[in-house]
C-alpha cells in the first residue's frame, strides 16, 4: 500500500508539472509516452490469449493519433479540428487493406481486429484529453485547457481511490464478481461519491481559470456518469487480465502494476468527460 501510495503522488506530480514547466506540448509527449506504453500493454494481453495484433502498425497509428490531434490545427486553425479521428479512419483503412495480402477468416478474427481494438481502445479514447485541451489552446485560454483537463482526469481517479477506501471499509456486495471479485457495489457508490465532491471542489478552488458557466454543482452533476463510466473502464481491462491469466498488466509501476493498470479508467471517460464538457460549457 505504501508503495502504491508513492507512486501515486509522484504520478500525479509528472502530470501536473510536465505541462507547467514543460509547456502544453510536454503534456502532449508525455501523453504519447502513456498511450504507447498503454497500448503495448493491452496487446501483451491479447497476445496471451492466442491472438496476434501488429504491434508495431497499432502503435505507430496511435502515436500519429494523438500527435495529428494537437499540432495538425495549429496549422489549418481550423475550430474544432479534430486531426485525430481523419488519422483514426486513415488507420482504419489501412489496416483493412493489409487483409488483402492474406484474405482469411483467420487472419481477420486473429491479427487484424485485435489490431484494431487496441487503437480503439486506447489512442482514439484518449485523444480525447488532447482536443479539450486543444480546445482553449485555441480560444487563448491554455490556463483553461490545462485545468479542465486535470479536472477530467482527477474525476476518473478519485473513482478509484473512493471505490479502494469505502469498498474496504463497508463493501459487501460483489459488483462483477466473475470479473474483479475484489470491487463491491458499495466501492462503486462511495467512489461516484467520492469523485462528484471532488470535481465540485476542485471547480470551487480553481474558479478563476474556469469557465464561467461551470459551477461547482455542475461539475458534481456532470461527474456522476464519468464516474460510473470510469468504474465500466476499470472492469473491462480486469477482464482482459483475467482471460491473459495475469494479475497486473505489466510492472512499471510499483505498488500499481502496469500502465494499462494506471489508465484503464482513463478511457471511457475521455470521450464521455468531453463531450458531457462541450455540451454543458464550451
Amino acid at each position: 500500500m505504501i508503495r502504491r501510495i508513492l507512486s501515486t503522488i509522484s504520478l500525479w506530480l509528472i502530470v501536473i508539472l510536465v505541462p507547467v514547466f514543460l509547456g502544453t506540448q510536454g503534456g502532449v509527449w508525455l501523453l504519447v509516452a502513456i498511450t504507447a506504453l498503454t497500448q503495448n500493454e493491452l496487446y501483451n494481453l491479447l497476445a496471451k490469449t492466442q491472438f496476434k495484433p501488429r504491434r508495431l502498425m497499432g502503435i505507430s497509428f496511435g502515436i500519429l493519433i494523438i500527435l495529428a490531434t494537437w499540432y495538425i490545427p495549429e496549422y489549418t486553425q481550423i475550430p474544432d479540428h479534430d486531426a485525430g479521428t481523419e488519422v483514426f479512419a486513415i488507420a482504419l483503412i489501412v489496416i483493412n487493406l493489409t487483409l488483402l495480402r492474406r484474405p482469411s477468416l483467420a487472419e481477420m478474427t486473429s491479427s487484424l481486429m485485435p489490431t484494431l481494438f487496441g487503437l480503439t481502445m486506447v489512442p482514439f479514447m484518449l485523444h480525447y484529453y488532447v482536443r479539450l485541451f486543444r480546445h482553449y489552446q485555441d480560444l487563448d485560454l491554455p490556463a483553461t485547457g490545462l485545468v479542465l483537463t486535470l479536472w477530467l482526469i482527477a474525476v476518473a481517479k478519485f473513482t478509484d481511490v473512493g471505490a479502494l477506501l469505502i469498498g474496504k471499509l463497508f463493501g459487501n456486495k460483489k459488483l462483477a464478481a466473475n470479473i474483479s471479485p475484489g470491487k463491491t457495489i458499495e466501492g462503486a457508490l462511495g467512489g461516484i461519491v467520492t469523485s462528484s465532491i471532488i470535481g465540485a471542489v476542485i471547480v470551487f478552488c480553481f474558479s478563476r481559470y474556469m469557465p464561467e458557466n461551470f459551477s461547482p454543482l455542475i461539475a458534481a452533476i456532470i461527474a456522476i456518469p464519468i464516474a460510473a463510466l470510469s468504474i465500466a473502464s476499470d472492469l473491462v481491462e480486469s477482464a482482459l487480465k483475467r482471460q491473459a491469466g495475469v494479475k497486473d498488466s505489466g510492472k512499471v509501476i510499483p505498488g500499481i502494476g502496469g500502465m494499462f493498470d494506471l489508465t484503464d479508467s482513463l478511457l471511457f471517460s475521455a470521450p464521455l468527460g468531453f463531450l458531457l464538457l462541450r455540451y454543458t460549457i464550451f
